[in-house]
């Protein structure tokens, strides 16, 4: 309804009902204004979590970079020293919190110690800010990690915590990891808006409220870098592991040369049980550990 409309639609009621209705008006403001700000506490919110305690318990600190709260770690046994910045309404402390300290990785680590399987390259697909591929830098110094992150954002921290902390091995790339070559429609998904709320779609036009990005697929990026094979193949990307996987032309290119893989699962895209059947038809064998699948390279386990 234009404004003109509704002036005339208000000039009809009394005096009384204009008072009821301007308060009704003035109360959702209100509370929409403070919804908004309550959203961006998070420093706040920081000091208030358990992961903050526990990181300040192990003898790290915060301090206030604006727009950033800055996360000083000192002597992690996996880490060392480093710091990494914090944004504001996001979930990059969530994030820190799982790859750091719930160790969601380890499994896939500790299956690749066990087969003694030398580790020199690691896709990750999904870098988000960058904690994933600092994690594998780590646990394999002697492997090339390659970060493909799609969200501008994203990829602005990511780059940023790569150079604040000296990191060489990480290789930034800025693109959607799909199965075809083209272009990927990022959308904000939730009422929040962050950037780690995201849905993927392979698209051919620009629409409102979107980010368009390059895509790349794995055969284009082991080709653009030379990489024979991939030990380590770490995907979490918003449910695009449906058009990787479920495109065999491609698939079937580059899954005989992965050593390992681990896929988060994203179930209201595709169910974990079809994508490992996918998997699975590639001479894989399948290990489901929450709501990630690892999968190993049949030829390792017959070289054993």
């Amino acid at each position: 309804m234009s404004i003109k409309k509704k002036i005339k639609v208000f000039v009809q009621f009394n005096l009384r009902e204009r008072f009821q209705l301007l308060r009704k008006v003035f109360i959702e403001f209100l509370l929409k204004r403070l919804y908004k700000q309550q959203q961006q506490l998070p420093y706040l919110t920081i000091i208030k979590s358990e992961v903050y305690n526990q990181l300040l318990s192990e003898g790290n600190s915060f301090s206030k970079k604006p727009p950033f709260t800055r996360l000083n770690i000192k002597q992690d046994p996996l880490l060392g020293d480093k710091r990494f910045l914090i944004r504001h309404a996001s979930s990059d402390l969530a994030v820190y919190h799982d790859i750091f300290l719930r160790k969601i990785y380890d499994p896939i680590t500790r299956l690749i110690a066990g087969y003694k399987h030398p580790v020199r390259s690691v896709i990750d697909g999904g870098g988000y800010n960058g904690f994933s591929s600092i994690y594998f830098a780590q646990k394999f110094p002697q492997a090339q990690v390659y970060a493909i992150e799609p969200s501008p954002s994203n990829f602005q921290l990511l780059e940023k915590h790569l150079e604040m902390n000296q990191i060489n091995s990480v290789h930034p790339i800025c693109k959607g990891l799909w199965s075809t070559p083209g272009k990927l429609s990022l959308t904000n998904e939730g009422i929040k808006e962050q950037e780690w709320e995201i849905s993927t779609q392979w698209t051919t036009e620009h629409k409102t409220n979107t980010h368009i990005v390059d895509t790349i697929t794995i055969p284009e990026l082991m080709e653009l870098h030379q990489i024979e094979n991939i030990d380590l193949l770490k995907l979490n990307i918003e449910g695009g592991e449906k058009a990787l996987f479920e495109d065999q032309e491609i698939t079937k290119q580059f899954l005989p040369k992965v050593n390992f893989m681990i896929i988060q699962v994203h179930e209201d895209i595709i169910h974990k049980e079809t994508l490992a059947q996918l998997i699975a038809r590639h001479n894989y064998h399948i290990i489901f550990e929450g709501r990630y699948l690892l999968a190993i390279n049949q030829k390792l386990i017959i070289h054993e």
